[in-house]
């Protein structure tokens, strides 16, 4: 009878967690982006869905639960919907168009009740969903690149991702991933170019007692599938043993900065973007996707003149696999030996780590970095334009995982600009991109996420607005465009007879649109807009409509 109910418990909780979901539109699915496909400084957390380069394709609950949250966002994931399901997952549905009437109402009233577009709220109220309900429609709200549904599946509990194709959001696929090129420990690259089981001819030398991993240039695509998409799993054995793999299965939100140490960050910077993949597990790397990897991905080779198999299986999450072999071969050298170089600054993996003279200060936290690695700031002459000498901090291809704390010491700064100053960094166009910060007792004072060059400018120009549609005795909408030249913009308020309207803005078109009620008192009206930088810096225009 034990045995019985034993079994009978199992059967429930299999069908629990087996929730039968729908995709969430109707139209064939394909892909545009991967599960824990590389990004820039993240992981992908869902999967993207093309949506037939349009927006406004239907989108359906993929399974019963409960609205849990609406955000609402100019950057970011746009507009998107949270729906929790019963057996501990969370679907998420971003850059949407629009919603469907009851979500758009609520949205609505709420963003009156705080005067702000921006919205991120947890109903108070049970609203049940119905699989196969209308949530919104596809569309390119936020940070999105194009019009696609961004579709996620968490943990409700944990808020940890999961892979929606473990779930059966899967699209036809027949292709094995493509293995561009390979690396050994980072050395220069070799070209293969194939989504075939390759067996390289040539034997690649590596040194007796030296640390070997390999660098891997590898990705996925589908069947009549232009995109690039992730690889799910990369596994690595030599001689036949596995000694190093990872799947994406499932990870947490604050691992998905890991990415810039899952690949070779170094490569990436200065080859504008390539990501290769690294069997090398540094030792600052928290990633949760690895198995089975011994001595961290590293191999170590003593016996002179032997020969080994190295083996490397890229699969997809449909199964399709391309295998690369190669054979590496022990030599001996007089010249390899380990080297142990004292620096008067070196920052350690461990951290917490700082650096400090009379003016410019580094404080870094625990887990900031991924290695040690011999740390200075080099100090360059400015010129009169800027309030600081230039400081090249750290080394630019090392990746930062956290926020450190930079302090800058300011020289001449009129006390109108005080106000004004902000940290800036130089891109690799030698272009000034401010970062922020701020000012107190002569010292620029910011928290940063990357090593750069960076030092301290001022921007004492207002935002600019240009009147692009108003209201009239035709037409009830309105647009505005709306940008800044340096700091950028902060926020903005539009009053019209004194009351606040809402107005939605697009950070990538530098749109601000609304729509007036069709039972707007007709007559005269005074339209305000005020937009305000991140310095302050402030820009007001009025309007008189007829309408």
């Amino acid at each position: 009878m034990k045995v019985l109910h034993i079994a009978i418990l199992l059967i429930l909780s299999l069908s629990v967690s087996a929730q039968d979901f729908r995709m969430p539109m109707d139209i064939p699915p394909q892909l545009s982006g991967s599960f824990g496909e590389l990004r820039d400084n993240h992981l992908h957390s869902g999967i993207d869905f093309r949506t037939q380069e349009k927006e406004g394709i239907p989108v359906y609950a993929v399974a019963d639960g409960v609205l849990s949250r609406v955000f609402v966002s100019a950057t970011g994931f746009g507009k998107a919907v949270y729906i929790n399901h019963d057996d501990d997952k969370t679907s998420v549905y971003a850059h949407l168009s629009g919603f469907n009437d009851k979500i758009s109402q609520l949205v609505k009233t709420q963003q009156y009740k705080n005067e702000s577009f921006e919205l991120n709220y947890f109903p108070n109220e049970k609203i049940i969903i119905r699989k196969g309900d209308l949530i919104g429609y596809s569309g390119n709200s936020g940070s999105s690149g194009g019009p696609h549904l961004h579709f996620e599946l968490r943990e409700t509990a944990s808020e940890k991702i999961i892979n929606p194709a473990l779930y059966g959001f899967k699209t036809p696929d027949n292709c094995s991933p493509f293995i561009e090129s390979i690396a050994i420990g980072g050395h220069q690259p070799v070209k293969i170019s194939t989504d075939k089981n390759v067996l390289l001819k040539d034997t690649f030398p590596v040194f007796e007692g030296e640390e070997v991993y390999f660098d891997l240039n590898a990705y996925d695509f589908e069947d009549e599938n232009p995109s690039n998409l992730g690889l799910y799993s990369l596994k690595a054995f030599v001689d036949d043993t596995l000694f190093f793999s990872y799947q994406m299965d499932k990870f947490a939100f604050d691992e998905s900065r890991y990415v810039n140490a899952l690949i070779d960050y170094g490569h990436y910077v200065l080859n504008h973007g390539e990501r290769f993949q690294r069997t090398q597990i540094l030792p600052g790397n928290k990633l949760s996707i690895y198995k089975n990897v011994k001595n961290n991905g590293i191999l170590l080779f003593r016996e002179v003149g032997k020969k080994h198999k190295i083996r490397f299986e890229a699969a997809d999450v449909n199964g399709n696999t391309t295998v690369l072999e190669l054979f590496v071969c022990v030599m001996k050298t007089s010249d390899f030996k380990d080297v142990i170089i004292k620096y008067n600054n070196f920052f350690y993996y461990g951290g917490p780590n700082e650096f400090k003279n009379d003016e410019i200060e580094v404080e870094m936290p625990e887990g900031a970095i991924y290695t040690s690695f011999p740390f200075d700031c080099k100090q360059y002459k400015s010129s009169q334009n800027y309030y600081s000498n230039k400081w090249a901090v750290g080394i630019y291809t090392k990746p930062v995982h956290k926020n450190y704390r930079l302090r800058i010491k300011t020289y001449n700064v009129p006390k109108k600009h005080q106000t004004k100053l902000v940290v800036a960094s130089f891109d690799e166009n030698d272009k000034l991109i401010a970062e922020g910060g701020t000012y107190k007792d002569g010292w620029m004072d910011i928290n940063i996420k990357k090593f750069c060059t960076f030092v301290v400018a001022v921007d004492t120009v207002t935002p600019k607005i240009e009147a692009v549609k108003l209201p009239s005795t035709n037409s009830n909408q309105l647009e505005f465009r709306i940008t800044d030249d340096f700091s950028g913009i902060k926020s903005y308020r539009t009053t019209i007879d004194g009351k606040w309207l809402l107005m939605e803005y697009d950070a990538k078109t530098s749109r601000l649109t609304g729509v007036l009620d069709q039972d707007f008192p007709k007559g005269e009206h005074k339209i305000r807009l005020e937009v305000v930088d991140k310095v302050g810096n402030k820009t007001v225009i009025g309007k008189i409509i007829k309408i």
